[in-house]
């Protein structure tokens, strides 16, 4: 499927938790980042702490009330659509993974282009990648 992402974790994921598993304590208070670009409204950043309070709790203290450039997942229309089906995410399934105890984090959508040409791109790229030829997912990938 379109959002199938594979039966073992990704290589890039292995390197990072390696990385950061020799230069973070377990008990380290930290903050970590998704950042998606695509969705949303151009030029805005929707924050979400999918499934975390303390982490929506903490992105407010920081970020204060949405300004019109940032919106939180809760109020946000676009971006964050969908999101509420999610189970698990990188924050959380990196600070599980590394048994940190005062992790915290959020995934942040940064809007680029309407949705439909996202989800085009994407249908497109997964279909390249499933039946294409090399050629066709080079083409496919640089849509993306």
């Amino acid at each position: 499927g379109l959002w199938f992402g594979g039966k073992e974790l990704q290589k890039s994921h292995k390197y990072v938790l390696k990385f950061l598993g020799k230069v973070v304590e377990p008990s380290s208070r930290i903050f970590l980042v998704d950042a998606h670009t695509g969705l949303g409204p151009s030029g805005v950043d929707t924050l979400m702490a999918l499934g975390d309070d303390a982490s929506l709790d903490g992105v407010r203290h920081v970020f204060g009330e949405p300004d019109g450039t940032f919106l939180y997942g809760e109020t946000a229309t676009g971006a964050a659509s969908g999101y509420d089906a999610t189970i698990g995410d990188v924050p959380r399934g990196y600070a599980d993974r590394l048994g940190w105890t005062n992790a915290r984090g959020l995934t942040q959508e940064f809007g680029t282009v309407p949705g439909l040409l996202v989800a085009r791109a994407l249908v497109r790229e997964n279909a390249a990648w499933h039946h294409g030829d090399e050629a066709e997912q080079r083409a496919a990938a640089r849509d993306v």
